[in-house]
C-alpha cells in the first residue's frame, strides 16, 4: 500500500474546492465514523495506526511531510498556496514547496564530452 493510497485527497484540477467540498461531511480532512473531527490525541493514535500499515518508523514521516507532498504535487506555487489555504505564496514556496527542479540535460551532459 503506497502513502498515496492513504493520504491523497483527490481535488478538482480547476483549483476550485466548492465543488469538491459541497459534498464533503465536514470541513475537516479527518472525521470520526461519527462525522466528528478528531481530537489532537485520537489523531495521533490514528496516525500511528497508518504509520504502521505502511511499515514506517515514528519519525519517517510526519504529517506535515504530508501537506509538503500535496504541496510539491501541484502544478503552480499558486495552486499550492491555494490547497493548502495560505495568505502568502511565500510561506507556501518557502515551506511547502520541496520538489527540485526538472530541467533538460544539455546534449554534451548526456553523451559526455567528445574527444577532440
Amino acid at each position: 500500500m503506497s502513502l498515496d493510497t492513504v493520504v491523497r485527497t483527490p481535488w478538482p484540477k480547476d483549483g476550485s474546492f466548492t465543488s469538491a467540498t459541497a459534498s464533503l461531511p465536514s470541513d475537516y480532512l479527518f472525521i470520526t465514523k461519527q462525522g466528528k473531527p478528531y481530537t489532537k490525541e485520537s489523531f495521533k493514535s490514528l496516525w500511528r495506526v497508518v504509520r504502521k500499515k505502511l511499515g514506517l518508523a515514528p519519525r519517517e514521516i510526519t504529517f506535515h511531510d504530508m501537506r509538503a507532498k500535496a504541496a510539491s504535487d501541484e502544478a503552480s506555487d499558486e495552486s499550492a498556496k491555494e490547497l493548502l489555504h495560505h495568505n502568502d505564496v511565500k510561506v507556501t514556496r518557502r515551506v511547502y514547496r520541496r520538489k527540485v527542479p526538472v530541467s533538460t540535460p544539455l546534449p554534451s551532459a548526456i553523451g559526455g564530452r567528445e574527444k577532440a
